[in-house]
């Protein structure tokens, strides 16, 4: 399920009519999701080294004859059972065997026994394929795929029943693609995560108070009538997400559109509009009427609901293979069926769509919804200047002429007097397929603007949160000013009247001048104000230069120390290349980090305060007192930081090869079942060069930094939030520790603090800092514990599927441990490559340092001596979640060694 947020921001626009109950008269929207592209495999024959391929459809027979895989090697894959799967060639028949012995073809339209296949996964993403009939799948000394190998094959690399499986598309999309992927269990967890993070009530808070939105739009399936025991592959859910959006519209007086996003059968053939692999199969009468139901379900349901704004009865359903007197019938009886519990509703129909992007021409539709008597209808256009392939090579500006010349003629064209609403459902700050820089963005944002604010019912951005790019996200683009809302275009200010302008512009100037007189003071007592950081910060440092305002010049770094710098915005403005999507390293706790060079060419890491963020000048601080003060080769080095207005930045030394998660772990939405015994390197050029013993260094450097933190350094410091994506590695893979926003200083005897608010990454925190908030050296080691398991491993423990195995890495790996199975836990990418003592070594430290009980674990002093030394090691205890004993919270409390902490900020 996803959700569109709509605002009220007010654009210049010439609408007919207000839409009722609206504030401001129109909708301004933003969708809210983004799941990735569905999976596609080829197969591989180890003996031949040839691929699987249906060439021509594979009505002729399937071979293992071709040197390169493209569409004919490609298989989808429909699940049919946990580990039976049917694959579908390109050409919609699936791969097929008469019984034992036979030839595999690919004829059949309706897959039965005879299509269905049981997949064997081993090492290195080989797998055997078992037929209904019982017998394998090999390749045949005539390049013939057949079912005729007796008994269980081997995985050994002449065996010609052994396929490599790679995998083509990298994610799944939709609750069916989901849901038939990872199976019902699996399933459940997976969306009932999605739901949390994309669909919250501090969203609907945000946006209601931060962006004026007047109306959310909220997708959803036709099994959402069936919820809570939808049909498989389908699980429970939506309808309690769909409640709890009314209960947040209302709260924070917002409405409501209900959109039926995904019909059964699929209306266009898309992942997320339910379809399996890209069939339409809505246009038959079964299907309608379970939509109409749908409709008649949700109309009922929240027809009398105050928040209720209106109904979008289907989206984007596919031209040719939905004809439309087909859903034109559709519509006129989804209209009906809404009118029956709602006289007032909106009654919204989607435009037909077509796959090069020429969609047939919306005023078919809207002119079939004029003059029938009909109140309240809205007519749902979609645009994006991405597809088809003449977008690719326009100009900015024949993109910005291409909106006015079509967009916005087509609309005016619409926005006649007795007609629908005009509605753009769907839009984005994304245009051919060029390199454009922020300002051309907002250039064209503000066109599109312009032009889509002429609507008469309004529209809605794709999307509020995504995870596939940039420019498709709503909040990033206002985060990072590449699209401007508020802009005022020349064209808007034209239409105004004299009088009424010139007293705008005076307005205008009279605030101007004040707004820089009051930047001119608050970059100067910026200035000052940074002074006075630093000089609290570094008032036991006599390195200190205390320049004055004066020496700060543009472009250039100025007020240094012996240790620390202090750099001006503009410096480092330049040196990131005005902090470009291209120069943006990642993303943490704190906000974004950028790549920059100075004007002497040292390259830098710039780290800058995210107005979202959970952080701000309390953990600035905490960072810039911690670093400044601690030099170790395994600690990430501060160069210097920057303050000026409410901007905050740290700079540190650039680190070339990044975190060590990137080295380490693919991310992934596989099915649990082909990803539970290896995980793949996000590059594998990458984890090749994470051989054993980079892997053992590793683990060393970050158990002496810690060692350093703890002990070794004049402060005593306890870490906090220690995971594998704050483990940067310079150039010889050497650790660094970095991000101390969270850190906290110990002093004399103190031996464990507590927090009311715990922060942190989960699968990395200890249990009693989970359960209690308390926080110590012993919960820095857990933390080192777990990331001493994903490094032998390459398996994330916070995110361990495995429906045979134990629930998290900590148990999987104690398991193998008391089975004396303990090279199962190593990377088998390492193939025999590695100590067989160090890496025993390794895993019993892992394992001790991750018990549930506080006093079991070691200090880190003690992991020092193990990791450099032969000592004998004592027995791991069982690691955490498993039974249900509370964590022991460590030493005993008394007032000498313990003290109370408020008001931790959240990550």
């Amino acid at each position: 399920m996803a959700f569109t947020f709509v605002s009220s921001h007010f654009l210049g626009h010439s609408a007919l009519c207000a839409v009722d109950g609206v504030k401001g008269g129109k909708v301004k929207g933003v969708n809210l999701g983004g799941w990735l592209d569905g999976a596609e495999v080829q197969l591989k024959s180890v003996s031949l080294n040839k691929y699987v391929s249906a060439k021509y459809g594979g009505g002729a027979g399937v071979f293992v004859d071709q040197d390169k895989a493209d569409t004919w090697e490609t298989f989808k894959l429909w699940r049919v059972a946990e580990l039976e799967y049917q694959f579908r060639a390109v050409k919609g028949k699936f791969l097929s065997c008469a019984g034992q012995g036979a030839s595999v073809f690919a004829t059949s339209k309706s897959p039965s026994s005879n299509e269905t296949f049981t997949i064997e996964r081993s090492s290195f993403g080989r797998v055997i394929l078992k037929h209904s009939s019982g017998r394998y799948l090999q390749a045949s000394s005539k390049n013939e795929l057949k079912a005729d190998y007796v008994g269980k094959p081997g995985f050994t690399d002449g065996n010609a029943a052994i396929f490599n499986m790679t995998f083509v598309g990298n994610y799944l999309q939709g609750e069916f693609q989901l849901s038939n992927g990872h199976g019902r269990r699996n399933a459940t967890k997976v969306l009932t995560e999605h739901r949390k993070s994309y669909i919250t009530r501090e969203d609907f808070q945000f946006l209601s108070r931060q962006h004026g939105i007047n109306t959310v739009r909220i997708p959803v399936g036709w099994w959402i009538a069936k919820d809570p025991n939808p049909p498989a592959p389908y699980v429970g859910g939506s309808l309690a997400t769909l409640d709890n959006a009314f209960k947040w519209a209302q709260e924070f007086r917002l409405k409501c559109i209900i959109d039926l996003h995904a019909a059964p059968g699929s209306q266009n053939g898309k992942d997320h509009s339910s379809s399996r692999d890209g069939s339409v199969d809505w246009p038959v009468s079964e299907n309608i009427q379970q939509s109409l139901d749908t409709i008649e379900f949700l109309a009922s349901r929240y027809g009398n609901n105050s928040a209720l704004l209106g109904i979008d009865l289907l989206s984007e359903a596919h031209s040719p293979d939905v004809p439309f007197k087909t859903l034109q019938k559709y519509y006129d009886d989804g209209y009906n069926v809404v009118r029956k519990h709602s006289a007032t509703a909106y009654v919204i129909m989607c435009q037909l769509i077509s796959n090069n992007g020429a969609d047939p021409d919306p005023a078919v539709l809207y002119k079939a919804n004029t003059g029938r008597g009909k109140s309240n209808v809205v007519v749902d256009l979609h645009y994006y200047n991405l597809n088809p392939s003449i977008f690719n090579n326009m100009s900015l500006q024949e993109n910005i002429n291409y909106l006015y010349a079509t967009r916005k003629t087509q609309i005016n064209s619409l926005n006649v007097a007795n007609g629908p609403l005009v509605f753009i459902g769907e839009w984005v700050n994304e245009f051919g397929r060029g390199k454009w820089s922020q300002k051309d963005y907002q250039k064209y944002g503000s066109a599109q603007l312009d032009v889509y604010g002429s609507a008469s019912f309004g529209w809605a951005y794709w999307s509020f949160k995504n995870d596939v790019a940039n420019n498709w996200s709503f909040k990033w683009i206002i985060d990072n000013n590449y699209l401007q809302l508020t802009a005022v275009r020349k064209a808007t200010l034209q239409k105004i009247g004299i009088p009424i302008f010139a007293l705008v512009v005076t307005i205008i100037c009279v605030l101007g001048s004040i707004y820089l007189f009051k930047r001119y003071k608050t970059k100067r007592e910026g200035l000052k104000g940074l002074h006075g950081v630093l000089k609290d910060l570094m008032k036991s440092k006599s390195t200190y230069n205390d320049t004055p305002d004066n020496s700060f010049k543009d472009g250039k770094t100025e007020g240094e120390t012996q240790e620390l710098q202090v750099f001006n915005f503009a410096c480092l403005s330049n040196a990131t290349n005005n902090f470009s999507l291209k120069n943006k390293l990642g993303e943490g706790g704190f906000g974004p980090v950028y790549k920059g060079q100075l004007q002497n060419e040292q390259e830098i890491a710039v780290k800058r305060l995210s107005k979202s963020s959970g952080q701000g000048i309390e953990e600035f601080k905490n960072e810039v007192v911690l670093i400044s003060k601690l030099q170790h080769r395994n600690l990430v080095r501060l160069l210097g930081c920057g303050i000026q207005g409410k901007e905050y930045m740290l700079i540190y030394e650039f680190m070339p090869k990044g975190s060590l998660d990137a080295f380490l772990f693919v991310r992934t939405s596989f099915p649990p079942w082909l990803i539970h015994e290896r995980t793949l390197a996000t590059d594998p050029s990458k984890n090749a060069q994470l051989d054993w013993d980079k892997r053992f260094n590793i683990v060393g450097g970050i158990a002496r930094g810690l060692l350093y933190l703890h002990r070794d350094s004049r402060l005593r410091v306890i870490r906090r939030d220690l995971n594998v994506s704050n483990i940067l590695l310079d150039e010889n893979l050497t650790p660094k520790i970095s991000d101390f926003g969270m850190a906290r200083i110990f002093g004399g005897d103190q031996i464990i603090a507590e927090t009311n608010r715990v922060v942190g990454t989960f699968g990395y925190m200890s249990p009693e800092y989970i359960m209690g908030g308390k926080f110590s050296e012993k919960s820095d080691v857990f933390s080192f514990g777990v990331l001493i398991l994903e490094i032998v491993s390459s398996k994330r423990n916070n995110s361990f599927y495995n429906p045979e195995q134990p629930s998290n890495l900590l148990l999987h790996t104690w398991k193998l441990w008391k089975e004396g199975k303990w090279s199962e836990v190593v990377d088998e990418t390492l193939g025999d490559l590695y100590s067989p003592s160090e890496v025993i070594k390794c895993i019993q430290i892992g394992l001790l340092c991750v018990q549930n009980r506080a006093i079991d674990r070691p200090t880190m002093g003690e992991v020092d001596i193990m990791l450099t030394s032969e000592t004998n090691r004592p027995s791991p205890k069982e690691p955490p979640y498993t039974s249900s004993d509370k964590a022991d919270s460590g030493p005993t409390r008394c007032s000498s060694n313990y003290v109370t902490m408020t008001a931790v900020e959240g990550r």
